[in-house]
């Protein structure tokens, strides 16, 4: 199936949701915000709940990393590592993270980045749904069609799909929850 089409899918999803993982640790050194941005994207694709960073970097960008309210570092400089031929990559990351649990939880301790992560789908769940999308587009029929039709089924299929309820609240905004 067309990773184009897999990837527009996932899309769709995640603008109708938004998205808890395991627990891992790894260290790591970093000497920019680029490798900083990479590292925590191959992190948080394996749902590492907490791993360090030594950074030898300059001073400012700790502080960039860890003060910064409104979440620059994971909004430009993760999202910016994204592949476009494939779907699980850093914008799904950032789309993934919970920033409204005080579990979740980032800072430095000295030139050590400490990153506490808690995300909205695990890793099993991800891979879930990665499993089912090849299904769901060769359901849809979207051989023949032009891109717009093809943007507006998978976009109907969404749509119809998604029922917001107070149950389950655990997978609720998450595209497993959708799928599942």
């Amino acid at each position: 199936m067309n990773r184009i089409w897999k990837k527009m899918l996932v899309v769709v999803m995640i603008l109708g949701l938004t998205f808890t993982g395991p627990v891992a640790y790894a260290a790591q050194t970093a000497s920019s915000l680029k490798e900083l941005a990479k590292i925590f994207n191959e992190q948080a694709m394996k749902r590492s709940g907490k791993f360090t960073v030594n950074y030898t970097g300059p001073k400012k960008d700790i502080k960039y990393v860890t003060e910064d309210d409104d979440f620059s570092f994971f909004f430009s400089d993760v999202s910016v590592q994204d592949d476009p031929t494939t779907s699980d990559d850093a914008d799904f990351v950032v789309g993934n993270l919970d920033f409204s649990t005080t579990k979740h939880e980032y800072y430095a301790d000295g030139s050590k980045l400490v990153f506490k992560i808690m995300y909205l789908d695990t890793l099993d769940q991800a891979n879930y749904v990665d499993a089912q999308v090849p299904g769901i587009l060769e359901s849809l029929h979207l051989d023949g069609m032009s891109n717009y039709e093809k943007v507006k089924t998978i976009h109907d299929y969404v749509c119809n799909l998604i029922t917001y309820t107070s149950s389950e609240k655990n997978i609720v905004f998450t595209m497993y929850g959708a799928v599942k």
